[in-house]
């Protein structure tokens, strides 16, 4: 249209962008002085004609009457444009309460969403925040700080945001209530399928609204179900395309289905329109990292550099050195990060990258430096989502009394929770029955835990583990399958080290199964590890000499020829 985005809305701007948009009304309001009085005017219009559809107008005395009386107002506008009075008793709620009875609190609200639909979630949190000092019983600014917050990675902040909205919800609208729900369940509770269960009936009550097939995205991502998840991102898109979440999540999902020209074609889209959030220039740097392409991942890491977020960026590039071999630059790397953060007060993402350490360290066997990542992490932050994490690199160690103590009192402390006890706890469980040279065991706790192994709560470690069970039983080609499905996904194992360390595991199983198979397979299975081994070295030629993996597998692969 040739005009800023900064410029204001009238009433002829409006009625364009409809026309242009093929939207058939629009909705206006304004308010004007009469003496001391405030006169409130509310009006659907037709957009082709500027005919009125319906309005409706009221005086009222004083500044704190206006959003009761706008309440009233819009409830017999809606029944003038048809709705029926059980359906607006049904999905009404006083502005008041629902919102705020504060102009300046709603005003705070307003320029908060202005900021999070342009995807600048760390600018957004200052205008809630102040929205919730202004009124300590806007239920909704608290569920829009817990969103943010849990956008931007800090989960104990979200969810103590969130438990506040939660025990406000009675106050608010049925839509309201529904967003207050799910955030609730994301953040606090942690169950996942109340998550989406909740999320699917506002989608089902609310049919326009975009936010709940964007946030079941989220959703079917955590559980690994990323073809739902391609769906609900595309639905939430064609509801809104003028919002960035929809593109982050359908692009997050393409990746993790190795779709990565379909992903590609909606970067570029979302460039073009401006709609790239923090969560996409990620997704951006892992497509480059994939296609080994250099230039594409200086790009994003470019963008990130002096801004709120940089830490984030020297997170890809360690996930990066270390899924190459490189372990003492992935270290250099993370120090930078964790030091970053620590400066700007990101407490629990310092505490993200040292559980990276200590998960790596712990994979590849070299437990004094887990345990020492895995303690500092707990020292900056002791949420569910550290000790579990922890605890998990614990088992790794064999430390299994300590990762089973912390396990068994988060599923205590959150019994509903999915992460804990559908995945870490089982998981935790199954290492500890592996150390105790009990493999059958293992595989039997990890059994229940298949359904999520794709997703984000559980990236693919039970097949690691299950892998590894195999191994120690001598079932080599039950080994095989697992690792090869964790080698056929690389996108979702990124910031953990198991694809190499698979690649490597399933050079052992092949060996395995030579040193075991009938003659006529035998040398099949030497052919598939022997290509086993030099995928996995060559993946790793770039790794420092003195890496230990990396010694012990061409000391094997020597051995094999």
């Amino acid at each position: 249209m040739n005009r800023s985005p900064e410029e204001r809305l009238t009433r002829d701007v409006a009625r364009e962008i409809c026309q242009r948009q093929g939207v058939k009304a629009l909705l206006v309001g304004s308010i004007a002085s009469l003496g001391s009085n405030y006169v409130l005017s509310l009006e659907a219009l037709n957009a082709q004609s500027g005919d009125a559809f319906a309005r409706e107008q009221t005086e009222v005395s004083k500044k704190e009457e206006v959003l009761k009386a706008l309440g009233t107002i819009s409830s017999k506008l809606r029944e003038k444009l048809g709705e029926s009075l059980a359906s607006i008793q049904k999905f009404d709620a006083p502005i008041e309460q629902a919102t705020t009875s504060s102009l300046e609190a709603l005003k705070a609200l307003s320029l908060g969403d202005e900021k999070r639909a342009a995807a600048k979630y760390e600018e957004s949190i200052p205008f809630y925040k102040r929205a919730t000092d202004i009124d300590p019983n806007f239920a909704v600014a608290y569920a829009r700080l817990a969103v943010m917050h849990f956008t931007v990675r800090e989960t104990e902040k979200a969810a103590q945001y969130a438990e506040k909205a939660f025990t406000l919800r009675d106050r608010v609208s049925e839509r309201e209530k529904f967003y207050i729900s799910s955030t609730y369940y994301q953040t606090v509770s942690g169950d996942i399928e109340k998550y989406i269960e909740t999320l699917q009936l506002w989608n089902q009550t609310y049919p326009r609204d975009s936010i709940p097939p964007n946030n079941l995205a989220v959703g079917f991502a955590s559980l690994g179900d990323f073809e739902k998840g391609l769906a609900a991102a595309r639905e939430s898109m064609k509801l809104n395309p003028n919002i960035s979440p929809p593109y982050a999540n359908l692009v997050h999902s393409y990746l993790r289905l190795n779709r990565f020209d379909e992903a590609e074609q909606v970067m570029q889209q979302a460039t073009a329109q401006d709609k790239v959030s923090t969560g996409l220039h990620g997704s951006m740097y892992l497509l480059a990292y994939l296609r080994r392409d250099a230039k594409g991942m200086k790009q994003q890491v470019d963008w990130a550099t002096g801004k709120p977020f940089e830490a984030l960026s020297l997170r890809w590039q360690a996930a990066a050195s270390s899924n190459s071999g490189r372990l003492a630059e992935a270290g250099e790397f993370r120090k930078k990060a964790i030091d970053l953060a620590s400066g700007r007060d990101q407490k629990e993402f310092a505490a993200q990258i040292h559980l990276d350490t200590a998960l790596t360290e712990s994979a590849i066997g070299n437990c004094a430096a887990a345990n020492q990542a895995a303690n500092a992490a707990l020292v900056l932050q002791k949420g569910k989502q550290q000790l579990s994490l922890a605890a998990f690199a614990f088992a790794l160690c064999k430390d299994g009394v300590r990762a089973e103590s912390i396990m068994h009192d988060l599923a205590n402390r959150f019994p509903n929770d999915t992460q804990i006890n559908a995945v870490s706890l089982p998981l935790v469980r199954a290492l500890a029955e592996l150390n105790r040279n009990n493999p059958e065991k293992a595989i039997q706790l990890l059994e229940s835990v298949r359904r999520y192994e794709l997703g984000a709560l559980a990236v693919l470690w039970p097949n690691y583990v299950r892998g590894l069970a195999y191994l120690k039983l001598g079932r080599s080609r039950e080994a095989v399958t697992e690792f090869q499905r964790i080698l056929e996904h690389q996108p979702i194992t990124f910031f953990s080290v198991i694809h190499p360390l698979s690649q490597l595991q399933l050079a052992r199983a092949w060996t395995l199964a030579a040193r075991d198979g009938e003659p006529t397979a035998k040398e099949s299975a030497l052919s598939s590890a022997r290509k086993a081994y030099q995928d996995f070295l060559a993946a790793w030629k770039d790794a420092e000499a003195n890496n230990p993996v990396l010694q012990q597998a061409k000391a094997e692969y020597a051995k094999l020829n």
